[in-house]
């Protein structure tokens, strides 16, 4: 495989410099040779069904690096040189090449679109709708030109727009995720999709944003207490050593502060010098118990989350709140569900806010059986749906009373069904109301 690879590449390689109207550069053809799929790709797609005609390895590799690379020209006296030339004179070109220089994606796209272009105009030649003579030939270029002019002047903004959006994205997707944006749906950034509809892009940019700005609404909300279980120096803990001998921090105490403080209450003068002194160096180490259980999220992830609660995507209040439990509880997790439910981490969060889609609907009998697997008897789940189905009786009759008072399901501008009653819920019709229901919900058990 190696071999056949190498061999082909020899081929491409021969071919370019035979015929390449660009300065001979190893690194032009590297550039080529590792975006040739995707240009192959675009030019699939782009490509109309009547256009049997096809572009050689070298034209590809010239009309790439004129949009992705600094090029110059050999002294080549040939038609297509002299078509380049002509092409890179323009100014509709240099402001294209402006947000495509450096960018294999674009580069790509262009590629493949002034191909379509060049090669309709040359097919009329072929069909002798034109005249063979010097004047004709100098006529058939200049219509190339004016088709190529016409093609960049229509892409220039939406290139502009997708470059700006693509990296307000990127930027989004890392504050979220924490990471640089990688190892998520190529499909959500993809510039083929961007051309045919902008809007579903900066409606995915509108999410991230919301997103990101619930996370640090409900970052600063969520009560400090509800934390992991900690071991803290804390001289908060201990006032004196009467009243720790009366107060509910003694059964929590390290076994050694422990000895030390039974010893001080029997006169041991030792014993109450070390402890003295561990109390005013505040190196009295107690355990500090959380004030609530912990909390699960379970957010409905079907396509009409995707709708606007007082004009903000009811999915990104949920996915803020979820990244923000994620953040600062040790020990929360996150679920995601339409017909079926998934444990997520904040990359998937991110990633569902770039692929929701109108589709899809919602099960709400797979959260509870998922619910009961997983209970441990101190832990609150948290239902966010905008729509549920129905349960059958002998599911909630499944659920223990006790587990049912754990279980609060927060519903965005739907109302309960029947069955819903036995349990805690929290219909929302405002963004208002959506955070009292958050803070009624992690309250500790009633």
């Amino acid at each position: 495989m190696s071999y056949l690879f190498s061999n082909s590449i020899a081929k491409i390689q021969k071919e370019v410099q035979d015929y390449s109207a660009l300065q001979q550069n190893q690194q032009y053809l590297v550039s080529y040779i590792n975006n040739a799929k995707l240009i192959t790709d675009y030019w699939k797609q782009l490509k109309p069904k009547n256009l049997h005609a096809n572009f050689k390895h070298y034209q590809r590799h010239d009309v790439f690096n004129l949009f992705y690379s600094q090029v110059s020209f050999n002294n080549k006296n040939t038609a297509w040189a002299s078509l380049l030339k002509n092409i890179t004179k323009q100014l509709e070109f240099i402001k294209v090449k402006k947000y495509t220089e450096g960018d294999e994606e674009l580069s790509a796209l262009m590629t493949a679109r002034i191909m379509v272009k060049i090669l309709q105009e040359m097919e009329k030649r072929q069909q002798g709708q034109q005249k063979q003579d010097q004047q004709g030939q100098d006529q058939q270029d200049q219509q190339i030109v004016n088709a190529v002019k016409n093609e960049l002047l229509q892409n220039y903004q939406q290139i502009q727009e997708y470059r700006e959006d693509r990296e307000e994205m990127q930027q989004l997707m890392m504050m979220l995720s924490g990471s640089g944006g990688n190892g998520f749906s190529n499909d959500a950034l993809s510039l083929l999709k961007y051309m045919q509809s902008p809007d579903d892009l900066r409606q995915r940019i509108k999410m991230l944003k919301d997103t990101f700005t619930w996370l640090r609404n409900f970052n600063t909300e969520l009560p400090a207490s509800f934390k992991k279980s900690q071991l803290a120096s804390d001289q908060g803990e201990v006032n004196r050593i009467e009243k720790l001998m009366k107060e509910t921090q003694i059964p929590r105490m390290i076994s050694s502060e422990y000895s030390y403080l039974a010893l001080a209450a029997r006169n041991n003068s030792l014993a109450k010098l070390l402890f003295a002194m561990r109390y005013v160096n505040k190196e009295l180490l107690v355990y500090r118990g959380s004030a609530s259980p912990k909390a699960y999220l379970y957010i409905d992830k079907s396509g009409s989350m995707s709708e606007n609660l007082e004009g903000v995507p009811k999915i990104s209040l949920a996915a803020g709140l979820g990244l923000a439990m994620l953040r600062k509880f040790d020990d929360s997790k996150i679920f995601m569900f339409d017909t079926e439910i998934t444990e997520v981490n904040k990359n998937k969060i991110v990633q569902t806010l770039l692929t929701i889609s109108a589709d899809g609907g919602t099960n709400i009998t797979e959260v509870l059986q998922r619910i009961k697997e997983i209970d441990d008897r101190k832990t609150i789940h948290i239902v966010i749906s905008d729509g549920v189905d129905e349960v059958s009786e002998d599911v909630i009759n499944s659920i223990p009373a006790e587990l049912r008072k754990r279980i609060v399901f927060i519903l965005i501008e739907a109302n309960a069904p029947q069955w819903m009653e036995s349990f805690r819920h929290h219909p929302v019709k405002s963004i208002a109301e959506f955070q009292q229901a958050v803070a009624n919900s992690l309250k500790s058990l009633p």
